[in-house]
């Protein structure tokens, strides 16, 4: 894939999660969310990454707009919750991260 394409493909991908959060979430919700995939989608294009690390990123990310928009072979539009491969995949530093997220949401 070409610097072009792959820029392309970010610059896509992020404008549909924007997309999803306008249709899908409440106002500070979408701020939130944003915020976070615009940080999220810059890294990204600042990083050099190979293929199957780009499939995973935009695979994810496709995920996540699936679950929002409720679609029915997505399993996180039907439980909420993270499948044990994708846990088990995760760093440390992603996990600390997510536990951080989860106590802010309970609180």
């Amino acid at each position: 894939m070409s610097q072009q394409q792959g820029a392309a493909l970010l610059r896509a991908g992020f404008r549909r999660v924007l997309r999803v959060h306008r249709d899908k979430l409440p106002p500070p919700m979408k701020v939130m969310g944003d915020a976070y995939a615009r940080q999220e989608f810059k890294a990204w294009g600042q990083a050099t990454v190979n293929q199957q690390q780009w499939a995973e990123f935009e695979g994810q990310w496709r995920r996540y707009c699936d679950a929002l928009l409720g679609v029915a072979d997505s399993p996180a539009a039907t439980s909420g919750d993270i499948q044990d491969d994708i846990l088990s995949s995760m760093s440390e530093e992603q996990k600390a991260q997510l536990a951080k997220l989860r106590e802010a949401l309970t609180t």
